[in-house]
């Protein structure tokens, strides 16, 4: 990522776990082809409409911050349990507007 990020200086301003999602989306579609499943298709950066956070997810009752976006309203319709932190979310474009989805939970140990 650091060479990437060198010869493409806006990547700078993408979160890093992004970013890495993105490779893994990447090394799945090559291992599917591998396996006599389909040449991966192409895909530039508009095609794109979701993104995974991996970490920097903080939810504040009607707020959540994402790292390199900041802080957002949304709709929490489930409070996150005592005891449990959220490990992913992500967010996906629609037609009528972006959506934003925690993904997994993960009891917390202190």
């Amino acid at each position: 990522m650091p060479q990437l990020k060198a010869a493409r200086p806006w990547y700078a301003q993408i979160d890093a776990t992004v970013l890495q999602q993105n490779v893994k989306r990447l090394d799945v579609a090559y291992k599917k082809f591998f396996e006599g499943r389909g040449f991966p298709k192409f895909k530039n950066s508009s095609n794109f409409t979701s993104l995974t956070y991996g970490m920097g997810i903080k939810v504040q009752g009607s707020k959540i911050y994402l790292s390199k976006l900041g802080r957002m309203g949304f709709h929490n319709s489930r409070p996150v349990p005592d005891g449990f932190e959220i490990k992913a979310a992500n967010v996906r474009q629609r037609q009528d507007g972006w959506y934003i989805s925690v993904v997994r939970f993960v009891q917390f140990k202190p």
